[in-house]
Order: C-alpha cells, then structure tokens, then sequence
C-alpha cells in the first residue's frame, strides 16, 4: 500500500516539474505536437530497451489484444489528454481549464463505484467536493469563457479516467512496466506524430537549453509514466487518482522557484484544501487490488 502510494506521489511530482521543461521549448519554438511527440517516442525507447535488457521480461510478449489495448489507451490516455488540455487553452483561461481537467479524481471515484457496482463512501464524496472547490481557488477560476474550450477541457479529464481506470482493469494490466511503456508511449508518440504532420513538421529542439530541456522531460515522462502504471496497479485507480492531486502543487511550486511567480492568498486556502482532500481520501477512500507482484 504504502509503496504505491509513493509511487504514485513521485510520479505527480514528475509531471508537476514537467511544464517548467515544457515552457522552455516551447520558447526555442517547438509547438505541443512535436514536444509531445518527441518526448513520448523517446519514452517509448528508453522503455523498448528496458524490456531487451531485462532478463526478468525479455521473453514476456503482449497478446494482440493485449498490444491493441495499449496503443489506443496511448493515444487516446497520454496523446488525447494532452492535446485537449492545451486545445482548451485557446478559449478559456488555463485556471478555468485545469479546475476542469482536475475533475478526473472525481471521475475515477465514480467510474470505479459504478464498476463495482457500489455506492461511493461518504469520505469519497466528500475528499471529492474539497478537490473540486481546492482546485477552484488554486487556480483562480471563475468559470468564464467558451463553451469550446469548456467541452475540451471536460474532455481531457474524461480521458484522463480511462488512462487511469484502464491501467487498473484492462487485460494489459499485469504486464511488466516497460513492456506496457513501451506501447503507450509509442501509442500516443504515433497520435502526435501524424498531428505534426498535418500542421506542417515536426520541429526539433534548438540550442543547448532546448536540448537539454527535452532529454529533462524525456526522462521525467519515462519515469512518472512507469511510477503511475505500477503505483495503479498496486493501489487501484481511484486511490491512485486522489494522490496525484499533489501534481498542481508541485508546478505551483516549480513556478515560483524557478520563474519567481506570485501565489495569492486564495490560491494558498486552495492548496490546503487539496492537500485535505488527498489525505482524506488515503485515510478513508477504498483500496484498490493487493497483488502479489507488481509490474
């Protein structure tokens, strides 16, 4: 338990210092396809090696479902949410986008009650409603812009509980980490790729800072895409889903470390009630499968 638990925290901690990467190629001029693109192919790589070089699943070959399952929740996982999060962008402020986006805790509270045919406890609901209304003063939102932008974002979140939901129940599951990486990654690498190509080419990272900054996000979608897969597997979805609320934290963080942003006094009131919302949910929410072996 404990060990999914970190395993799941380190992973958001990953993706929380992600953008900070992220921001500085975006300014060499790489657009979200070819970061996306890029980074998940050389994930899918380092993964592919993993697998060759480990004696333990060398030999361990996914069924064609098996494999088919993996690429779509890839694509449609890891590739759609990233590029519906950043297509909302264009119509709604990003606070507005990421409290919708971070309803997916929720999403997966009720996708896994509804699975399980059972009623959510009452410390879920409530772990629910904090994260809902944490995220709402931490990001300053105020629930205005585009109905576009609203749909897309909601959308991200949607996706997000399949990619999650899908690591837990689907056949793949109990597949080693760098076995079900390497098709995920590859998955939503191929999706992003053939976005780049109908937007005009993929557009490489240019000088050193740009370089040095993919091989960082490289390394740290690699690492926090294995920690979740297994920490979901260890812990269930909807547990694994709850503490990676601590993700925006950690880029609210990041933000102020290294570019020196304010944080305001809502937004402060907004991260004890997400902090409230995860620790409750871990004392209190269901615990997902106890498996003998992790992947």
């Amino acid at each position: 338990m404990r060990r999914g638990l970190f395993l799941c925290a380190l992973a958001a901690c990953l993706f929380g210092i992600s953008p900070v990467f992220s921001r500085q190629m975006s300014l060499s001029g790489m657009d979200a396809a070819s970061i996306v693109c890029l980074v998940h192919a050389a994930a899918a790589l380092a993964n592919a090696v993993f697998w060759a070089a480990s004696p333990a699943v060398r030999g361990i070959r996914p069924s064609g479902k098996q494999a088919l399952q993996l690429l779509l929740v890839g694509a449609l996982g890891m590739g759609s949410t990233t590029f519906l999060l950043a297509a909302s962008y264009d119509y709604i402020p990003t606070g507005t986008a990421a409290v919708l986006h971070f309803l997916y805790p929720s999403g997966v509270a009720l996708t896994d009650a509804a699975l399980s045919r059972r009623r959510p406890e009452g410390r879920t609901v409530l772990a629910m409603s904090l994260s809902v209304l944490g995220m709402a003063l931490l990001a300053g939102a105020r629930g205005q812009g585009a109905w576009a932008g609203i749909v897309l974002a909601a959308a991200s979140a949607a996706t997000y509980t399949l990619y999650l939901c899908a690591n837990q129940r689907w056949d793949y599951a109990p597949l080693p980490g760098s076995v079900k990486m390497t098709f995920l990654a590859a998955g939503s690498s191929c999706l992003f790729l053939g976005k780049a190509l109908c937007s005009g080419g993929l557009v490489p990272p240019s000088g050193p800072a740009a370089w040095g900054s993919f091989w960082a996000m490289a390394c740290c979608a690699c690492a926090a895409h294995r920690c979740l897969t297994a920490g979901v597997w260890q812990i269930g979805a909807e547990q694994a889903a709850f503490t990676t609320l601590i993700e925006p934290l950690v880029s609210l963080l990041a933000g102020i470390l290294v570019y020196q942003e304010t944080l305001p006094a809502y937004s402060l009131a907004g991260a004890g009630l997400v902090l409230s919302a995860l620790l409750l949910h871990s004392h209190g929410g269901p615990k997902g499968p106890a498996p003998s072996a992790s992947p």
